[in-house]
Parts: C-alpha cells; structure tokens; sequence
C-alpha cells in the first residue's frame, strides 16, 4: 500500500488513480495547471486527496525522461503546469510560419509563441541557415536583399540615401542600423544579380559607399562633390566677407 496524508492507499487504487492521471497528461493539447489535470483525471468513483494527487504527479514528472514500459506523455512541467509536447510542437511551427511569411520574427514573439530566449539561435539556424541573427530579432536573407535592392536604387539615382523609410515596418529599431550595415552595397560584397566590375564598383554603377549616420548611406563620389561644393562655397563666402569688410573701411574712411 501507499501512506500519503495520514491515509493508507491500497496497490489498485494507487495504479488506477495514477493511469487516469497519466492518461489526463497524454490527452492535454495546452498547458495545463496540476489542479486542472487531477480534475480532468478522476472520476466519481475514485475520489483522492490533494496529497496522494500531488505525490502521483510527482512521481510521473520524474518519469518524463524514460521510455519503454515506464514512458508517461510528452511534455514537460514549467510553473506548475504541464506543458505537453503536442502545444510546444504547434507554437513552434507558428514561429516558422511567421518566419516564412514576413521575413521577421522578433526574440519577444518567438518566446510568446515557445521558443525560448537560450535555444532561439539554435533554433533559427536549423530553421533558416541563411538567417541573419540581430540584436532583438531575426531576419531572412531575403529581407536583407530586399533592403539592399531598394538602397542600392536610391544611391544609383541620388548618391544618398536616409534608410529609414526603406528598413521593414516590423523590424525593432534598435536593428535597423545593424540591418543596413549588413547590407551587400554598405560591406561591398558582390550581391545577387550584381557583379563587380573592372574598376571594383559595381555593376549598378554606384561604387564606394559609406554609411554617413545610422541610417543614411551615401556613395563616395556623392561624398566627395559635396566636400568640393562645400569648399567652394566657403571660398566664396570668405571672398564676399572681405569684400563686405574693404568696403566698411572705406566707407569709415571716407565718413573720416
């Protein structure tokens, strides 16, 4: 017999509570509290004590590891509740289906749906070898693509770009300058559909580039007229300034 509580519990009835218990764990499809499967679990004719209850599921978390004969569910206890294996399976094929839809996952959205914060770049790596882990999210290469076509475009036209309407909507801030900077056109490497040429630019005709501020990329031909502009121009307001000046002192000198 079994001693729980200051009860004495007979072998078949400790086997028959503990089966409906097991059983209430296998048939659980989301997370469910110890309160919730003990009531799940018995029926009228086998009324059980909290103590015996509580012992029992004890006894059968310990046993969630082993197979064979004395296997239990799938699934693990967290916070008091049983978490069975069926829910973390379907949170986790949310978390791809979200991946493969937009492109972005956040690590807060990854854990809500149940991936945890300590498997997550495990997690995506599997999922995706291609991902690009930041700070706060992951994002797929094709996202990264994406912004560096688009940048890519605006410097072939403007030879500036301020990133910031360009970065996806979903995508944390606190990434977005670490996803421009990633980029082919800001590294230089050579991208999908664009080759380097002879003279090492490349072959949307926009060559060196360089990140200005966190979110703005310039080409160094652009960088380079400006710097030459502004030159001139200060040339030129140093000219006006004396002229403005040559002509107070004659002025003052003639009032003399």
């Amino acid at each position: 017999g079994r001693m729980e509580g200051g009860l004495l519990y007979t072998p078949g009835y400790v086997a028959r509570l503990t089966a409906q218990l097991r059983g209430a764990m296998r048939a659980a499809l989301t997370p469910t509290s110890r309160d919730a499967l003990v009531t799940n679990a018995l029926v009228a004719d086998t009324p059980a004590g909290a103590e015996l209850t509580g012992a029992i599921i004890a006894d059968l978390s310990k046993r969630l590891p082993s197979g064979g004969s004395g296997f239990v569910a799938e699934g693990a206890f967290r916070g008091g509740a049983w978490h069975p294996a069926v829910y973390s399976r379907a949170r986790t094929a949310a978390v791809a289906e979200a991946y493969a839809r937009a492109g972005i996952v956040t690590s807060d959205e990854a854990a809500r749906m149940g991936v945890d914060a300590a498997s997550q770049k495990k997690y995506f790596a599997e999922l995706d070898p291609t991902c690009v882990a930041l700070g706060a999210c992951f994002v797929s290469r094709a996202t990264l693509e994406q912004l560096d076509a688009a940048v890519t475009e605006v410097l072939a036209t403007e030879g500036w770009c301020e990133a910031d309407l360009l970065i996806p909507g979903d995508l944390p801030p606190c990434d977005a300058p670490a996803l421009l900077a990633m980029t082919d056109i800001v590294t230089g490497k050579e991208g999908v559909g664009r080759d380097k040429d002879a003279k090492g630019g490349n072959a949307a005709g926009v060559g060196e580039v360089a990140m200005v501020s966190d979110l703005a990329v310039a080409t160094m031909a652009f960088l380079v007229s400006a710097g030459t502009r502004a030159t001139e121009l200060g040339t030129e307001a140093g000219r006006m300034e004396s002229t403005r000046r040559q002509l107070a002192r004659a002025k003052a000198a003639g009032e003399g």
